[in-house]
């Protein structure tokens, strides 16, 4: 019986850097570096892994080491935690990631003491440690619940966003952050020049031996070492969705009235019904608003599916400015599309765009949706665009 345990996640198919937590410095593996330090907590160590045989490699390192593991689904990895939290019947889960192999695990041990009334703690709702000292501290209910109710792809693929966003008003959530923001800072491993700065980082200062504050106090001194990887681009935040409430009415009007003054495809008249509270009220209810946010719950736009017309549906969406030069947009529309055709059984999604606006025009481009015709929609030559489910990009 083990009541708490670390479970930390590895695969060796990452896209961005394939066999990365193989790889070796001083003929130790990122894996192994990153197992060592977790043990500075005292906690059990468990590694959840997949069923594919190109992850064979890890469980000879688990083996070498005597660290015990469980083999799971690769894409669906809240079943792979759930399914490995049961197995070693553990009742408080710390979940962390095997590419970031200088985590402290003195850190989770701290951070172990303030997981107390509460379901959830995690030092990454609001940012103040290195990317790369990331964990999250759950319990086994809260875990359980995510794996019976969780229907989107996003909370399958990242294992507690049923948790602390889609429901996150049914658990007690706490944040676990320092005064000082250290979050520029990448101690994680996505990309070759991560690995080279890991290697300078243990090879020249040893620091594989020291706690995460010693670590920022070198990096403090020596710039060169933030300098060798400042430049990647850090993987986007995920992007969370939940149901719309009144709550909502006032960031939801505000951006309905930039994207107007923009002339951007929320431009209908159907849609500015949203500009007083009745008519807001009215969608909710009848329509399918979904709000959108980063991990700290701040939202930062909106979809909305309307006009249900058998197995087909019309989309919008709105972004707040400063969100749209990354790749959020597009995330959104897929994410909607993808629950649209999923779980509503919608085969059809139509979206108008109004005839100036390229960037909109190109962002459904990249969310898989074509160009049908030009028309007049509201007054306004609009471009109609279409996706029907055999678009589907999520699986």
């Amino acid at each position: 019986m083990k009541p708490i345990a670390i479970i930390t996640q590895a695969r060796t198919t990452s896209k961005r850097f394939p066999r990365k937590i193989l790889q070796e410095i001083n003929g130790k593996s990122i894996i192994e570096f990153h197992l060592e330090r977790l043990m500075w907590s005292k906690l059990p160590v468990i590694v959840a892994t997949t069923s594919n045989k190109e992850d064979n490699a890890i469980i000879d390192i688990c083996n070498k080491n005597k660290i015990p593991f469980f083999r799971g689904e690769e894409y669906n990895v809240l079943n792979r935690f759930y399914y490995t939290a049961k197995h070693y019947e553990i009742s408080t889960i710390i979940r962390v990631t095997t590419d970031c192999p200088l985590i402290d695990g003195r850190l989770i041990a701290d951070g172990l003491i303030h997981f107390s009334n509460c379901d959830y703690l995690s030092n990454t709702i609001k940012r103040t440690f290195p990317r790369g000292m990331d964990f999250e501290i759950f319990t086994f209910k809260a875990l359980e619940q995510a794996f019976l109710n969780s229907i989107f792809f996003h909370e399958k693929e990242h294992v507690t966003p049923y948790i602390h966003s889609t429901n996150h008003k049914t658990f007690r959530i706490k944040n676990y952050s320092i005064k000082e923001n250290y979050s520029d800072y990448r101690l994680t491993l996505d990309t070759k020049d991560d690995l080279e700065l890991i290697k300078e980082l243990i090879l020249k200062f040893e620091c594989n031996k020291f706690s995460y504050k010693k670590i920022i106090s070198i990096i403090n001194k020596n710039n060169y070492l933030a300098d060798i990887n400042k430049h990647v681009n850090q993987k986007e935040d995920n992007i969370y969705f939940r149901q719309a409430e009144v709550s909502d009415f006032s960031m939801v009007n505000t951006l309905l009235n930039e994207s107007i003054e923009k002339q951007s495809h929320l431009v209908l008249k159907s849609i500015r019904v949203l500009n007083n509270i009745e008519g807001f009220i009215e969608k909710l209810q009848k329509d399918k608003f979904f709000i959108f946010t980063l991990f700290d719950l701040v939202p930062i736009g909106f979809v909305l599916l309307e006009k249900f017309q058998g197995r087909c549906a019309e989309i919008s969406i709105a972004l707040e400015k400063k969100h749209r030069e990354k790749n959020y947009s597009s995330k959104m529309i897929n994410l909607i599309s993808d629950y649209a055709f999923e779980q509503l059984a919608i085969e059809t999604l139509l979206c108008y765009i109004i005839r100036n606006n390229i960037k909109a025009l190109k962002t459904f481009y990249k969310a898989g949706y074509t160009l049908i015709k030009l028309i007049t929609y509201n007054n306004n030559e609009c471009f109609e665009l279409r996706r029907t489910k055999q678009k589907l990009t999520i699986k």
